[in-house]
């Protein structure tokens, strides 16, 4: 019985651990993905913005 348990509580944490590395994975893969798509539109916005500057002069 306190084996049993003992082997219960092991496999517990393990696949809390598991489900929140999934998850934070899951989660950093998702701001990655905006960080991304935020900073090529910022370069973009700075590249226009120089073109600009520059077909101004």
């Amino acid at each position: 019985m306190i084996l049993w348990l003992w082997q219960q509580t092991y496999w517990f944490p393990a696949v809390i651990f598991l489900g929140g590395l999934a998850v934070i994975s899951w989660l950093f893969e998702k701001i990655i993905n905006e960080f991304t798509y935020l900073w090529l539109w910022i370069v973009r916005w700075f590249e226009d913005t120089i073109k600009g500057q520059k077909s101004n002069r």
